[in-house]
């Protein structure tokens, strides 16, 4: 039933006879049980709240998410159940007098620990009312949770096996220096005549004389160490 048509009918409404208001009541219960069986199918918890932070109308969905029910005397305050939003600031209008839209993402403990997104907007231009949609992102959240932990976690996979490589690395020099001079302190004559043109870096390389010995250099030379050796 149409808002200005309704406004007509309350106008007039001791004019009527008792047969035509019946059936606009009965027009009106129906139109409410059709409200309400949508909204209670919704996964989104909604809510109506009138200016004083009262909620006037709720659904299933909202009970689910925040825990509101009906109390014994009065209307349930939305402040109790959503404590971290500035309500007489989402009442009030903006400098250039519009409605206030708010939305945000809060985190509520009951009935269990829970993200939600939270959209705030008017009822209507103007009405004091404003309409309250809730929308659970906790899997969400969640997900977005693990994904950043994975790639902290492969980072620092990536890092570690770098950081491995580089000390097999130094450990295999090491070695290879270590082996170059024990084969000079034992064959000091077969060495050199079997390396030859490399006498003068094997020589520096047990010295130590190098920071960092070249790789290459290490893997040419070993194997001619040891075949003048055998």
């Amino acid at each position: 039933m149409k808002p200005a048509f309704l406004e007509k009918i309350l106008g007039r409404i001791d004019k009527l006879d008792e047969q035509l208001l019946r059936g606009i009541v009965e027009k009106l219960a129906r139109d409410k049980g059709f409200l309400e069986t949508v909204f209670n199918a919704l996964e989104e918890g909604v809510l109506v709240v009138d200016a004083r932070g009262r909620v006037i109308y709720f659904n299933r969905a909202a009970t689910e998410l925040i825990g509101i029910r009906v109390p014994v005397n009065g209307l349930p305050s939305i402040g109790e159940y959503l404590d971290d939003v500035d309500w007489e600031s989402v009442a009030g209008r903006t400098p250039e007098g519009s409605a206030r839209i708010m939305r945000r993402e809060l985190e509520v403990l009951y009935p269990r620990r829970r993200f939600l997104d939270v959209t705030i907007v008017p009822a209507a231009l103007e009405a004091r009312e404003s309409v309250v949609i809730l929308r659970d992102i906790t899997e969400k959240r969640e997900q977005a949770a693990r994904a950043l932990e994975s790639e902290r976690v492969g980072a620092i996979t990536l890092l570690a096996a770098g950081v491995a490589h580089e000390v097999i690395a130094i450990v295999a020099e090491t070695s290879v220096r270590d082996r170059v001079a024990d084969l000079i302190d034992d064959h000091p004559q077969q060495l050199l005549v079997g390396v030859g043109a490399n006498e003068a870096l094997a020589f520096e390389i047990v010295a130590g004389e190098r920071a960092q010995p070249s790789r290459l250099a290490a893997a040419v030379f070993v194997p001619l160490v040891v075949q003048a050796v055998e």
